[in-house]
């Protein structure tokens, strides 16, 4: 549970985006591990983004773990 991990996924997260992705406002990325989380593998990553004329957020979560979990709300 490192701040310096957390910080170079958040920064690749930001260069894949610009690369493939620019015209996507991206507002926050939240990255998240507890203690157990990392000690079974898990990791959590929380997009929040705007896309061209959208006044609202949408949001885009993925846990990895065992079995992962996608979802866009």
């Amino acid at each position: 549970n490192i701040e310096s991990v957390r910080g170079a996924i958040q920064s690749e997260i930001q260069q894949q985006f610009a690369i493939y992705l620019s015209y996507v406002d991206i507002e926050d990325i939240v990255i998240d591990a507890s203690s157990a989380d990392i000690d079974s593998n898990k990791l959590s990553v929380k997009i929040s983004y705007r896309l061209p004329g959208q006044s609202v957020p949408d949001i885009f979560e993925l846990e990895s773990e065992t079995s992962p979990t996608i979802g866009f709300y």
